[in-house]
């Protein structure tokens, strides 16, 4: 089986960044090593190898979402652009018609099919992180993206660094952040993780 790495999805990743200290791309790669080690990155065929794209297109959106609820920073990209000569779209609509009822048809435009797909797929991705994650560190993780006052007088240069960063973040970033518009965010990770547990 051969393995999509994380730098071979850069053109997704580097799109999908929204802050000048580009923290984000450390929380992406901690996500994408996460679905590595449960089997989630690999393919033996090409279908394969085009869900393995879109899972990394499903990050960014999450990770957009997430943003837009806690910062206010209400991204809307072409996702289009981030599969751009990489995925067909033809293989994109085969990919949501896949995941529709039989008796539904998807008569939307290419860049609205491809959100649909990737609104599918988001909760299969998240789901698999909660093997190795629990809500509280994906909330972290996201959140210090965007919000460097947990450690502020910390040098971080590497995905090591941000990781021992958030993790001693943690505990404070759910304590003292999880509140007004902030308690939908956790909310909305909870049901991507856990979509058939009734509240969270």
């Amino acid at each position: 089986m051969k393995t999509i790495e994380f730098p071979e999805l850069q053109q997704v990743f580097r799109n999908a960044e929204i802050w000048c200290s580009g923290y984000e791309k450390y929380w992406f790669e901690h996500a994408w090593n996460v679905l590595t080690r449960q089997g989630m990155t690999g393919y033996n065929n090409s279908r394969e190898y085009y869900e393995v794209w879109i899972r990394a297109v499903a990050l960014a959106r999450v990770y957009h979402q997430f943003c837009g609820m806690v910062f206010d920073e209400n991204t809307e990209p072409n996702y289009t652009d981030y599969i751009d000569d990489e995925v067909p779209m033809l293989v994109v609509a085969q990919l949501l018609g896949s995941r529709l009822p039989k008796d539904e048809i998807c008569e939307e435009n290419e860049s609205e099919v491809l959100l649909e797909l990737v609104d599918i797929v988001k909760y299969e991705v998240f789901q698999v992180l909660s093997r190795d994650l629990s809500e509280a560190d994906v909330y972290a993780w996201m959140y210090c993206t965007g919000d460097s006052s947990y450690y502020d007088d910390e040098d971080i240069n590497s995905l090591q660094e941000y990781s021992d960063a958030v993790f001693r973040a943690t505990k404070d970033v759910v304590d003292d952040d999880v509140s007004g518009a902030d308690v939908d965010a956790y909310d909305f990770i909870c049901r991507l993780m856990r979509p058939r547990r009734k509240g969270c």
